[in-house]
């Protein structure tokens, strides 16, 4: 058996493979076996009373396909044995040859790149700033509440326009070539408040039933900006017809049995215990990504542009985007976050080889799967037999993995107060 390689690439490996002509009399000899075990009936024999010529002579055709199938999976595990490489995916089999006992195969594996593993545990990171207390956030979770389920109230003849109230108006948008129309409209319902561009309500603050007014709104080249406006000084017209305003409802049981809830008390502790909930994730979620960063910061090594562009247009392509509608730096934020990507995934699965104890195996990680379903009331097979034929469980399994090692390795840091 000879194993040629060519990296014709960087993590592209060609490989030739010349198998021992020992080796596919053997693989020859065993499909002769199991042809006799399933007891093929062959013209001039009984069931399984064929003689291994007979065998040999009538089924040569599928005995080929049977030694050549056998073959290019031995190719496949010979080769990562001589070469130790990591692929990633299957090979692509490029051509395999059966001429009596001689056989030959041609592949191209993917493979991931070597490199040394660094620093991954022991980091001291610091706590990450809680912006509010627990309280505070349930605070500001019960007033959201008072003006989701509070009924809106016509603007009277003082009321004015504030966040938070709907008003029915009319916009004229225009630039040095006149009005706009795809930003002009009669009769619009707007929430004000919800404009990503808070210039705008900010001009519209204090405007009564009515009301008349002119501004202009100057936008930078921001990409978020709708392509006619960037870089442009666009002029507004605002007549506001009507209005409606909230009222908050008072901190009593009828706001707590909006939400099916019986007294204010039973709604407080839910707010509290959902905004610490929040809070404590949100913390984790923090020191998850310091500990992440930390790990990608520690590794230099060239990540395959092969795999950045395959990472890139399946992200792109999951976001309904046409690739070649992209700019080019559109098309370099996304590579760039791609490359960060596959590096971490690459380091992470370093990790798991060097730490065998700190993830579950496979079957550990089905049997999480199976559990998890059966719990919810599902058929396990049935659920588990459709992600295997979708190829579902094989990424379901990949980010179980990948969020246990993550896990432990925040576990191995050292959280500075």
């Amino acid at each position: 058996m000879t194993v040629t390689c060519d990296e014709f690439e960087y993590c592209k490996v060609k490989v030739d493979y010349v198998a021992e002509p020992k080796l596919v009399e053997e693989k020859r000899d065993e499909a002769v076996a199991n042809i006799k075990r399933a007891k093929v009936k062959l013209a001039g024999f009984r069931a399984g009373k064929a003689t291994d010529f007979a065998i040999r002579t009538q089924l040569r055709k599928q005995i080929n396909k049977m030694v050549k199938r056998e073959l290019v999976a031995e190719a496949y595990e010979e080769t990562l044995f001589e070469t130790k490489m990591k692929p990633i995916f299957y090979p692509e089999i490029h051509e395999s040859n059966l001429d009596g006992n001689n056989f030959t195969c041609n592949m191209t594996f993917l493979k991931k790149p070597d490199f040394e593993l660094k620093q991954y545990k022991g980091f001291d990171i610091p706590k990450p700033h809680i912006p509010m207390s627990a309280a505070e956030a349930a605070e500001k979770m019960i007033q959201e509440l008072r003006m989701q389920h509070a009924d809106p109230i016509p603007y009277s003849e003082d009321d004015f326009v504030q966040d938070g109230d709907q008003v029915t108006m009319d916009v004229t948008a225009s630039d040095p070539n006149g009005v706009m129309d795809g930003l002009s409209k009669e009769g619009a319902l707007y929430t004000v408040g919800q404009n990503p561009v808070k210039e705008i309500d900010q001009k519209m603050y204090g405007m009564k039933s009515g009301e008349e007014r002119d501004f202009d709104i100057i936008f930078d080249d921001n990409e978020d900006y709708a392509k006619e406006v960037r870089g442009k000084r666009i002029k507004f017209h605002v007549k506001i017809h009507m209005g409606t305003k909230k009222t908050p409802l008072p901190l009593d049981d009828a706001l707590a049995e909006k939400v099916g809830l019986k007294t204010y008390d039973d709604l407080l502790r839910e707010a509290v215990g959902s905004a610490s909930a929040r809070i404590a994730s949100n913390q984790t979620q923090q020191i998850t990504n310091q500990v992440l960063m930390r790990i990608l910061e520690a590794h230099d090594f060239e990540v395959p542009a092969w795999s950045v562009l395959m990472e890139s247009q399946k992200f792109a392509n999951g976001q309904k985007v046409h690739w070649e509608t992209l700019t080019d730096e559109q098309i370099d934020n996304i590579n760039a976050q791609s490359k960060d990507k596959i590096k971490l995934s690459l380091i992470l699965d370093a990790i798991r080889e060097n730490e065998p104890d700190a993830v579950y195996s496979d079957q550990e990680m089905v049997d999480k799967i199976r559990a998890q379903v059966e719990s919810q009331g599902q058929n396990a097979d049935e659920i588990m037999s459709r992600m295997k034929g979708d190829g579902s469980l094989i990424g379901t399994i990949a980010a179980m993995k990948d969020t246990a090692i993550t896990q432990w390795l925040v576990k191995q840091s050292k959280i500075i107060e």
